[in-house]
């Protein structure tokens, strides 16, 4: 039973997200660290790493989830730059993407933890 939860594609799915989003987050904290750095652009999580992670949980793909491991972070290019120094990250637009990125992060800690408290409950056979 305990294999089956940890090895569910909506359970290995969502840890892997939580991971992604932990990353993410440190990341974002980073750009607002450099907001005032010269020169300084903005970085994320790389959209092809985001593209292979969507196509592995389309896919429920559990070896695919597993390879897709190491975080790919990359500079995001585009953005118009925020100061006249060329540094693009700008901070009202920064805290939305952690407030997002935070909803995110909580929303798959539940599932995870309901996961995992259903488990607790079958084996116990109560709720506290």
């Amino acid at each position: 039973m305990i294999e089956a939860l940890l090895s569910s594609p909506n359970y290995q799915a969502s840890k892997t997200i939580l991971d992604v989003t932990a990353e993410r987050h440190r990341v974002m904290a980073g750009n607002l660290a450099n907001v005032n750095t010269p020169g300084y652009q903005r970085m994320d999580v790389a959209e092809s790493f985001k593209s292979s992670l969507q196509s592995a949980i389309k896919e429920q793909d559990l070896g695919a989830l597993r390879q897709v491991g190491g975080i790919q972070l990359e500079e995001v290019k585009g953005l118009a730059a925020q100061s006249p120094d060329g540094n693009n990250v700008n901070l009202e637009r920064e805290l939305m993407y952690i407030n997002q990125n935070a909803l995110e992060y909580e929303a798959n800690a539940q599932f995870v933890s309901g996961s995992i408290a259903r488990l607790k409950m079958a084996i116990t056979g109560r709720t506290s």
